[in-house]
């Protein structure tokens, strides 16, 4: 068998404080219930990292704040501010910066507000990557939770990402698109989508989470344990 690529775990995450802190939960929570939501968040999506498979993890944080809690919560990563006018500037210069640092990782870039995405999820992207040029696991509400790209597709990650509509509700399927102009220039390329996921923006989500955690923890199954706690102790 021949010896896997190596991989690189790219996570998007912005410093948790009241003001910035998971805002369209404020109907259900207040700033510092979202504070200590989404840093229960954090503490699971930094253990789904640890638990990965990989060789290098980073943590891409946003400029504009200092990544002070961040730095605890994901000790033993590598720290990278976010460049970019945008959210897709950003996810294309990490994917850049990425492949410059290791030119044969395949890359895997995730959020931080899927706290359903373990790492075993993590692993099935990057064994769909060791044949698949890239692969994505869509969210419910039409976008996407986790992007990733081998190696020798490094020169087609700036076209996924860069002067998309990201305020939109099909930022998943303009992005399909995408790869379908890509595929109809460029026939040899491939691409993998895995279980749909779900991100936690609104009020419907928790609920949402709340009854699959519950279900999950009643059954004896492995569950985001920071972020169970976090919600039965405000709810």
């Amino acid at each position: 068998m021949s010896a896997r690529a190596s991989r690189t775990l790219l996570i998007f995450a912005r410093e948790p404080n009241p003001e910035t802190a998971k805002t369209r939960l404020a109907p259900m929570f207040d700033g510092p219930q979202r504070v200590a939501l989404y840093r229960a968040m954090l503490r699971d999506v930094a253990d789904a990292s640890r638990d990965a498979d990989c060789e290098r993890r980073v943590l891409c944080w946003s400029p504009e704040e200092t990544p002070t809690l961040l730095g605890g919560i994901f000790a033993g990563h590598d720290l990278a501010p976010q460049r970019g006018a945008d959210l897709g500037s950003r996810m294309a210069s990490a994917f850049e910066d990425a492949f410059a640092a290791d030119a044969n990782a395949n890359v895997v870039l995730i959020g931080s507000d899927a706290p359903l995405l373990r790492s075993q999820a993590i692993g099935e992207a990057w064994g769909l990557l060791e044949e698949r040029d890239v692969v994505l696991t869509p969210s419910h509400d039409g976008g996407y939770c986790l992007v990733g790209a081998r190696a020798g597709a490094s020169d087609v990650v700036p076209r996924l990402f860069r002067g998309m509509r990201w305020s939109e509700t099909d930022v998943f399927a303009q992005t399909i698109h995408r790869i379908e102009t890509l595929i109809a220039r460029r026939p040899a390329m491939t691409c993998g989508i895995l279980p749909m996921c779900y991100d936690i923006d609104t009020p419907q989500d928790v609920l949402r989470l709340e009854a699959h955690l519950h279900a999950l923890d009643l059954a004896g199954q492995p569950t985001p344990a920071h972020t169970l706690a976090a919600l039965r102790s405000l709810r």
